[in-house]
């Protein structure tokens, strides 16, 4: 039990900061899985400012911030005037390199073990 501020105390003051850094992180967690704030629809799904207010109208309190409902925004995103809206936005940003033209692969390829040879490298008979 450490002492500090003149008391003797259950916990150390890192026990103690770890447990509301693990706390915060859970409340974070439950509060992403149901809302999406307009910064986290502009940077992880590409949106703009237009887009939202033409496609999700006017946002909710959610807790201290206002936000829109997670199924509300896959709802906006699975319209076909917003899938041809997302096609000219993806192919804007191609253009100004501001996406990459290829998307990257979900899965690195494992490396090859020590015994096979890549066709790219094997002599050809």
């Amino acid at each position: 039990m450490p002492y500090y501020d003149g008391r003797w105390h259950i916990f150390s003051e890192s026990e103690r900061r770890a447990y509301g850094e693990r706390k915060r992180s859970e409340l974070s967690k439950k509060w992403h899985a149901k809302w999406i704030s307009k910064q986290g629809l502009k940077t992880e799904r590409l949106w703009t400012d237009k887009a939202i207010v033409e496609f999700l109208g006017k946002p909710r309190q959610a807790g201290a911030i206002k936000a829109w409902q997670r199924k509300d925004v896959l709802a906006a995103e699975k319209t076909m005037g917003f899938k041809a809206w997302m096609r000219e936005r993806k192919a804007w940003l191609i253009a100004r390199g501001k996406l990459p033209s290829k998307p990257k692969r979900s899965k690195p390829t494992p490396p090859l073990p020590d015994n096979v040879i890549p066709i790219s490298r094997a002599r050809k008979h």
